[in-house]
């Protein structure tokens, strides 16, 4: 796994949980990480922060997926993260019969960074950004 080392005082936002990191942020990457891959978060000053998915084609070079160090990322983790996504849209009934369209799963805000999975009928259309 590779780590992302933040710049001096490029930690606020994370340490307040805002899930992005700019490419402006970084300091230095060690290791190759590729679209994708969850990488460590860094503080300047060693402390690390969490992990994220890595995107070394956009200005939004890593989103969060945690802000845990010691929380495993993991596919039990994402698929729980998923199952909390969609109970909260089907606690709200947002789906019936004369409703038949809802995002299922909002990126960030439900702690799934860069995917978009909406339903239209009973078709899903998943759009991924990291």
């Amino acid at each position: 796994m590779a780590d992302i080392l933040l710049k001096p005082n490029r930690d606020k936002s994370v340490r307040r949980k805002h899930p992005w990191i700019f490419s402006g942020a970084i300091q230095k990457m060690y290791g190759e990480p590729e679209l994708g891959d969850t990488v460590k978060i860094i503080s300047s000053d060693g402390e690390e922060l969490g992990y994220a998915a890595f995107s070394p084609n956009s200005s939004i070079r890593a989103r969060m997926w945690n802000f845990d160090p010691t929380q495993k990322i993991d596919e039990d983790l994402i698929s729980e993260k998923m199952r909390v996504a969609i109970s909260l849209r089907n606690n709200l009934h947002l789906l019936d019969t004369e409703n038949s369209a809802c995002r299922l799963i909002n990126g960030e805000s439900d702690g799934l960074p860069g995917l978009i999975v909406d339903i239209y009928g009973d078709t899903l259309v998943v759009q991924l950004l990291s």
